[in-house]
């Protein structure tokens, strides 16, 4: 009856700037259910395949898949949705981990089979608990409309306000790389080494926003005008952002713009979604050679020019074609180079790997009687959100993942961990402080409770507001957390967050000088939208 009740409310008929996240959710709730019929069907002839397969697998995916399949039908079926933070995070963590089974992952070859039952089963209590803590937090928390809404505008005119708003974010991204590749940069700002990190972040997350906003407006109608300047931009800053032939580099952005496709259609985008995936598959083919040629020592990057990079692309380009063609060159040059255990240096799906992390920390439990560190990774976050630019020898954000790789072994020393980041991600982290019973109950409660708090504080907050574009910063970090620790995770988080709150202040008096300039007297109305 609510939500029959809903449809004839002011909130349910807001347009697309004066929307909240409870009604976009809402709104976006098909596509979740979506999800869950997708996970079913995925399910079902997963596990198929592994009877064939490999038999001992089946039952420790169903112990992964139906947690998540549980969790997301709990989600789509609750009332009073807000920010979308549990089912992004449990369709993440279902990838993640449930993936390597599918495709039968190198990393398990070695593995035993009552560790892989083991790390399932943790892993399917973590996103039970999880599932349990949000029901906890989304009581536990009153919600409060937004104060500092960004514009007001109404009918197609609010489309095309919302996509401006997206084109000036990505074009303050795009100049940002432009000119940090061409050396202007660093010609105009004087000592701009000591800011450089602070500019990334507001960069990062104006690509960011511009993408989410972007999406949310092209899905909401794919015929709005302007919309070829947005997808000009997109691929110009995607572009920009794997030049160092790191294909992670754009995770953010394709992710942004997935999610904002997602709510403004309240359908999965397909159609990105797959000529995402295929441009990145295609690139992945050549990046071995690519690497060999233009890496420079440690570094891991190109140090091309501008003016180098269309040349940078032919090349890489050809090489995908060669390699797709059944030249194996690339191959044969990333294992001459020992580079396959890189971050980038696998496959597209060898790449999705959390479980075999988690397997390993089983391993040094059951296995080598390692002991939990019991918090000590957690401990040492509070001082890292102090700026670098006020103290020099902050400890690095990666410090978690450094005690965890010498604390269990994987690497010997911290010299080592200064070469080559060896990613854990939450879960494992989490049993890695806490034990394989502690860890997935512990984090799992936190992370839940976190996510229901902030899914009812969000609910009558607007996307277009200051308080809007801190929620949907927090959301795009989790959608691209699967393979960080908490350290890094939280001052991601809490970088990208300032950089959207300062970002939305800046945009609000812009927006509204002029709206006091130029909006008619009517549209004051929709300053405040009943609850």
């Amino acid at each position: 009856m609510r939500a029959t009740r809903a449809k004839s409310t002011p909130r349910a008929k807001a347009g697309i700037l004066e929307i909240d996240y409870g009604i976009l959710s809402s709104r976006s709730a098909a596509a979740f259910r979506a999800s869950i019929v997708a996970l079913l069907i995925l399910g079902i002839a997963a596990a198929a395949r592994l009877v064939v397969t490999k038999p001992e697998y089946v039952v420790p995916f169903l112990i992964i898949a139906i947690p998540a399949i549980l969790s997301l039908y709990c989600w789509t079926s609750a009332r009073d949705h807000g920010l979308p933070l549990l089912p992004v995070f449990i369709l993440q963590q279902a990838i993640v981990y449930g993936l390597p089974l599918i495709i039968n992952h190198p990393g398990l070859k070695f593995v035993k089979v009552d560790i892989v039952m083991t790390s399932a089963m943790a892993t399917g209590s973590f996103l039970l608990f999880c599932l349990g803590g949000w029901l906890v937090g989304r009581s536990s928390a009153i919600s409060r409309p937004s104060r500092a809404n960004l514009v007001v505008a109404a009918g197609s005119r609010a489309l095309d306000r919302c996509l401006g708003i997206s084109l000036l974010l990505l074009t303050l991204c795009l100049g940002f790389h432009l000119s940090t590749r061409s050396g202007i940069l660093y010609q105009i700002v004087p000592g701009v080494d000591r800011l450089f990190s602070v500019m990334r972040n507001f960069a990062t997350a104006a690509g960011a926003m511009g993408a989410l906003f972007g999406g949310l407006a092209i899905g909401s109608r794919p015929t709005v005008a302007r919309a070829w300047i947005f997808w000009t931009l997109f691929a110009a800053i995607f572009c920009m952002e794997i030049a160092d032939i790191l294909l992670s580099g754009a995770a953010g952005i394709v992710l942004s713009a997935a999610i904002g496709l997602t709510l403004g259609s309240r359908k999965m985008p397909l159609k990105f979604l797959l000529v995402t995936f295929a441009v990145v598959g295609f690139l992945n083919q050549g990046k071995f050679v690519l690497r060999e040629r233009y890496w420079s020592g440690d570094s891991n990057t190109t140090a091309v020019s501008l003016t180098g990079l269309p040349s940078l692309y032919v090349e890489w380009s050809a090489a995908s074609i060669s390699s797709f063609m059944g030249n194996q060159a690339g191959k044969q040059v990333a294992l001459q180079s020992g580079k396959q255990e890189d971050e980038e240096g696998q496959s597209f799906l060898e790449r999705v790997n959390n479980l075999q992390n988690m397997t390993y920390v089983m391993e040094c439990f059951y296995d080598r009687a390692a002991t939990p560190m019991m918090g000590e990774t957690y401990a040492l976050i509070p001082p890292l959100f102090v700026p670098r630019f006020l103290w020099q020898d902050k400890p690095r954000t990666h410090e978690g993942q450094v005690r965890l790789n010498l604390h269990f072994g994987r690497q010997s020393s911290v010299e080592e961990t200064e070469k080559t980041y060896i990613a854990w991600g939450l879960l494992p982290e989490g049993v890695g402080n806490f034990g394989p019973i502690g860890g997935p109950m512990i984090l799992g409660l936190v992370l839940g409770f976190v996510m229901g708090w902030l899914e009812t504080v969000s609910r009558r907050k607007r996307v277009f507001s200051v308080e809007g574009m801190a929620l949907a910063g927090t959301l795009l970090m989790v959608a691209s957390s699967y393979e960080q620790v908490a350290s890094v995770f939280l001052t991601a988080t809490f970088q990208f967050v300032v950089a959207a709150v300062i970002g939305g202040v800046l945009l609000r008096l812009w927006v509204s000088g002029s709206e006091k300039a130029h909006a008619p007297h009517n549209l004051q109305r929709f300053r405040k939208i009943a609850p």
